[in-house]
């Protein structure tokens, strides 16, 4: 059930790179479709869209928009207005059917925990990015080794955790 906030991809990966892959994948099937001329790929757009849309990741929708908005407005620069419209009304019809079949809800639910304030998610990943801080002034030349921010976590805090955040995982490796 859709309803109850099941997110898909970690059974992969994590939820927020998977719905990146898709946003690839996206890109790659517009990229065919419009600029090679490859009409027959547009059928396949809905796959990697719904597989974004069940991530509930807010980056990945954000990034699907942005790709979408680039890839198409893009294509003939003198048509850019006429474009931009056109895939902005694309975008709302997309939007339109995901809320319809629910998976639109996954995402939404997310973003208003986190305009509320009430988002475990972004409260634990303030926690990563000021642990990793500390991490990083502690040893700032060394580091700790590659992948070894989860281990120092769970030392501290109980729970093997990846940061989410290049930035932190990078500067407490190196």
């Amino acid at each position: 059930n859709f309803r109850d906030n099941v997110r898909i991809g970690s059974e992969i990966n994590q939820e927020n790179a998977f719905g990146y892959y898709s946003v690839i994948i996206v890109a790659l099937i517009l990229y065919f479709a419009i600029y090679q001329k490859k009409k027959m790929y547009y059928f396949l757009l809905p796959i990697p869209i719904v597989m974004i849309a069940l991530t509930g990741s807010k980056k990945g929708m954000l990034l699907l928009m942005i790709a979408i908005l680039f890839l198409v407005t893009f294509k003939h620069r003198n048509h850019l207005f006429r474009r931009a419209i056109l895939a902005i009304l694309f975008l709302i019809v997309v939007i339109i059917l995901l809320y319809n079949f629910g998976f639109l809800e996954i995402v939404l639910g997310r973003l208003d925990k986190a305009l509320s304030g009430n988002d475990m998610s972004t409260e634990m990943r303030q926690l990563y990015v000021e642990f990793g801080l500390e991490k990083f002034i502690e040893s700032p030349i060394l580091g700790y080794g590659i992948e070894h921010f989860c281990l120092l976590f769970g030392e501290q805090y109980g729970s093997i955790e990846a940061p989410h955040n290049n930035y932190i995982q990078v500067m407490t490796s190196f």
